[in-house]
């Protein structure tokens, strides 16, 4: 699902995106065999404003852009979700 975060304010998701990777899943090589998962999310001009990476042990890594009107990366809003400690918050 789409994380809502302050710094960039209300981008909103592109309801159809052709040719472009959304979702992709990583096996993990040892005696598990873990899955993560990485989902990326477009606006209406397929630029990426987000990407959830799954970390091992169950932890997500969020990163979210804001663009200017000529597609320009203004802000970067990186969080780290953890199951066992409060978010970390990593502004750029």
């Amino acid at each position: 699902m789409f994380a809502k975060n302050p710094l960039v304010g209300e981008e909103e998701q592109a309801a159809t995106v052709r040719g472009l990777t959304t979702v992709s899943k990583t096996r993990v090589l040892d005696d598990n065999g873990e899955w993560l998962a990485s989902v990326i999310y477009y606006d209406d001009y397929h630029r990426s404003i987000q990407t959830q990476t799954q970390q091992m042990g169950g932890d997500w890594d969020i990163m979210t852009n804001k663009y200017d009107f000529s597609g320009k990366v203004l802000q970067t809003y990186q969080e780290h979700q953890s199951q066992i400690e409060p978010p970390a918050l990593l502004y750029q």
